[in-house]
């Protein structure tokens, strides 16, 4: 256990030094961080990690043992498994938004208000080690070395970071951009189920899902993050035993103190799972939803068929 927090614990200090300086330097739009999301963040990476070594590293290493591989030269095998992972990648990324009970997991990761680049992390134990998982598998079927699958996995990591950050970067359609994945989780129902890939927009195209950027950046539908402990108890229960469980779980808890928006009146309140909160819109527009597909009624309307 200790390299691994080691490990992770380094990695999150590169990432700091990287996007964080990055940010800073030149942000998409110039904000202050949001510590708690970034602590949220920072801290569902460390668990997350420690998650996916003990469950999904054994049973790709298991899967590893039994399979050759079958291309010889260790730099076209790499290349293979880095464009078939993003392909694996996603299509699990695709069906976290349409299988309800993945969507309740996966919903997690989208309810950032601003999007940081340590929102990348912001994801359940589940969630991140199913995508894993499946992402590790042309690794463990091509028989990938492990020092070979380690810089699959840093490589794919450092780029989601990115993916997240808040820079004004596009690549178009050749390679995946903080602009491309922006409206992945933009509030605009226009922009659902779209940009799903991780790194290659060719998926998209080719599966119809790709949408273009527009400026301004699209603005994320969350309603701002809650503690580590919190918002995993939520979604724990919320996928095992369903909303109202979990809304009747943490009613317990006493209420977050009220907070103040930047124009002096009362922010949004926090929790993305309770009942309708549309937020206000021109009247030639719908009001986008409370959640990424969630009616106001409560009802979801966001999980369709593959």
């Amino acid at each position: 256990m200790g390299p691994v927090l080691a490990g992770a614990a380094l990695f999150l200090a590169l990432m700091v030094g990287l996007f964080g300086a990055l940010e800073v330097l030149a942000p998409a739009t110039a904000r202050p961080w949001n510590r708690r999301a970034m602590a949220l963040g920072a801290g569902l990476f460390v668990l997350d990690t420690l998650v996916m070594q003990a469950v999904g590293a054994p049973l790709l290493a298991w899967l590893a043992a039994r399979f050759e591989a079958p291309v010889a030269r260790t730099l076209t095998r790499a290349a293979l498994v880095f464009v078939a992972s993003d392909l694996c990648g996603y299509w699990v990324h695709r069906a976290m938004h349409r299988v309800p009970w993945l969507w309740r997991f996966h919903r997690l990761h989208h309810e950032a208000t601003e999007l940081s680049f340590l929102d990348a992390w912001r994801q359940h134990p589940v969630d991140f080690v199913l995508h894993g998982v499946v992402v590790g598998l042309p690794g463990a079927f091509l028989g990938l070395s492990l020092s070979e699958l380690g810089s699959v996995v840093l490589l794919r990591k450092t780029f989601t970071t990115f993916l997240h950050a808040n820079l004004a970067v596009s690549f178009g359609r050749v390679l995946a951009s903080p602009a491309f994945h922006a409206v992945h989780h933009s509030a605009d129902a226009r922009d659902f189920d779209t940009n799903f890939a991780g790194t290659f927009p060719l998926w998209d195209v080719l599966f119809g899902t790709w949408s273009e950027h527009r400026a301004p950046r699209p603005a994320s539908p969350g309603v701002g993050p809650v503690g580590a402990a919190g918002a995993v108890t939520r979604h724990v229960w919320a996928a095992v035993a369903g909303e109202a469980a979990a809304g009747a779980i943490l009613a317990l808890r006493p209420p977050p103190r009220a907070a103040v928006g930047a124009g002096g009146g009362a922010a949004r309140p926090r929790g993305r799972l309770s009942p309708a909160r549309a937020r206000p819109v021109a009247p030639r527009r719908p009001a986008p939803a409370t959640l990424r597909g969630e009616s106001p009624d409560g009802r979801d309307e966001h999980v369709r068929a593959l």
